[in-house]
């Protein structure tokens, strides 16, 4: 067992603000038997009430257990301690289209008020279905699809019937260990050849049913296609 304290402590009556705190603890070599401590304590002299908000784990670990205790130091019988359940949702983003390694509508353009566009796949222009989402996750999980950049306004591309943009839309939900799903995508243009056309990488988003969602959960598990 290792223990690595990180302590702050006020001696007199005060406010104790902490700001964009980043704590990190690694190892060269992977821990496969025993426990790592890494407590963060944060105490005061003084009475009083210290609040900690939006506080964020990190765990690079697939499926595990963390255990958070909260006590008081001078009354250790005095605490309370809850368990954080880890789950690894995996899960596979594949190009149907044999030989193609990105989405691209560019070679089946005409018009720049095209509507109905495929993205370039098979021989005859119509690479679709195009995408195709299989879940390898131990419990129910969800596939969110989003832009992972800005693109031209004048384009609105669907995922089955889905329109795609910057926020995380559910695409498939409460997939279970194996199942897998073809995706469709259709663009419409309402452009013009004068300005210049930008296109976008898609994010898929990847989380368990009963997870809970943090502040910044549309970046994590994610898979830029």
């Amino acid at each position: 067992m290792c223990t690595v304290p990180i302590n702050i402590v006020s001696d007199i009556s005060s406010n104790i603000t902490l700001s964009d705190l980043n704590i990190s603890y690694g190892r060269g070599v992977p821990i496969t038997i025993g426990t790592v401590d890494v407590p963060f304590r944060v105490t005061s002299g003084v009475s009083g009430i210290i609040n900690i908000t939006n506080v964020s784990f990190v765990y690079l670990s697939k499926d595990d257990n963390i255990t958070v205790v909260v006590k008081i130091l001078v009354s250790p019988s005095v605490n309370e301690t809850k368990i954080i359940e880890v789950t690894y949702s995996n899960y596979s983003v594949e190009i149907i289209p044999h030989g193609i390694d990105e989405w691209d509508i560019s070679p089946n353009l005409y018009s720049p008020t095209q509507t109905d566009v495929p993205p370039f796949g098979n021989y005859n222009g119509d690479g679709n279905p195009f995408f195709n989402v299989t879940s390898y996750a131990p419990k129910n999980m969800s596939i969110y699809i989003m832009y992972n950049t800005s693109i031209s306004s004048c384009i609105n591309t669907y995922f089955n019937e889905i329109l795609v943009n910057n926020s995380a839309k559910a695409l498939f939900i409460n997939l279970t260990y194996g199942d897998t799903y073809n995706i469709t995508s259709l663009s419409n243009l309402s452009c013009s050849w004068d300005e210049a056309i930008d296109y976008s990488y898609f994010r898929f988003i990847g989380i368990c049913d009963e997870c809970t969602r943090t502040s910044d959960w549309q970046n994590m598990n994610v898979v830029i296609e």
